[in-house]
């Protein structure tokens, strides 16, 4: 055996490694640093951060680095829904220096049920989420005088890079060797993502099981991620990538999602097999 297929193989031993012992849907040596967002069905408010702080709505306030994140908001939508004595659908908001983002979720049962965007937090800054359905129980959070959230990301070995064109070990936990079944995502430079099957139709619903996404990103900024509901996102292409790559994922039964940074999240099915 060659030294560089050696090598290869070492390289995708230690990523699936490194997943095994983390969260199976985390991104693997991403860098961004993820803050995930939780909207209860009576609308209150937690929140955490990759590598940081967890935060409460009402909680104690907590003081994390400036700098950039990506913010996943995620509801009980469309798994369960809305408690009607605390609220009817989520009316969330972000605000503070740099930030004023706020969003309705579930109206009437219908989509949206989810958001993600991304900021930049200044230091020394004070930030709030709240429900409009909840203005008493708000989630207060602060920033440091100094610090960044890049210090919050972990440092890829070497031997992990990963290049344009390469196949990446699985990112929710498939196991080696060929998939099932190809999928085509687009990311154009403007608008929406999409996520096809390899004959060109739009994904609805599909079969759990393994599958290879070859990902064509045309965007500098945007990215792709892939998430199960209730879950945590999964990297499939980064916000600063861009070209052709293919990842190798395992989708298993239930309602998941697609979506770019600062995008509209798009539903499809995974039923059993």
């Amino acid at each position: 055996m060659s030294q560089a297929r050696i090598a290869l193989l070492a390289a995708v031993a230690a990523a699936g490694a490194l997943a095994a012992g983390s969260a199976a849907d985390s991104p693997i040596f991403s860098t961004t640093v993820f803050f995930r967002v939780t909207e209860s069905a009576q609308c209150t408010i937690s929140a955490a951060i990759d590598g940081g702080a967890t935060m409460q709505s009402s909680g104690a306030v907590v003081s994390i680095p400036p700098g950039p994140y990506q913010v996943s908001i995620r509801t009980p939508l469309p798994d369960d829904t809305f408690d009607t004595s605390a609220c009817e659908y989520g009316r969330f908001s972000f605000t503070g220096p740099g930030v004023s983002f706020s969003s309705t979720f579930g109206v009437n049962g219908l989509p949206p049920y989810s958001a993600t965007i991304n900021v930049t937090l200044a230091p020394s800054a004070t930030y709030t989420m709240v429900d409009a359905s909840r203005p008493s129980s708000p989630l207060v959070f602060t920033t440091t005088a100094t610090g960044s959230s890049s210090s919050l990301v972990p440092t890829a070995p070497a031997s992990t890079a990963k290049s344009t064109g390469s196949i990446q070990p699985s990112l929710v936990g498939s196991e080696a060797g060929p998939a099932l079944v190809t999928l085509m995502a687009t990311v154009p430079a403007a608008g929406k993502p999409t996520l096809e099957s390899s004959h060109g139709k739009p994904l609805v619903s599909l079969k759990a099981g393994r599958y290879a996404v070859v990902v064509q990103d045309a965007s500098r900024s945007k990215g792709l991620m892939i998430e199960r509901a209730h879950g945590k996102p999964t990297t499939l292409a980064s916000a600063a990538f861009t070209g052709k790559r293919t990842v190798r994922v395992t989708l298993s039964a239930g309602h998941w999602t697609y979506f770019s940074a600062a995008g509209t999240a798009t539903p499809f099915v995974v039923t059993a097999r």
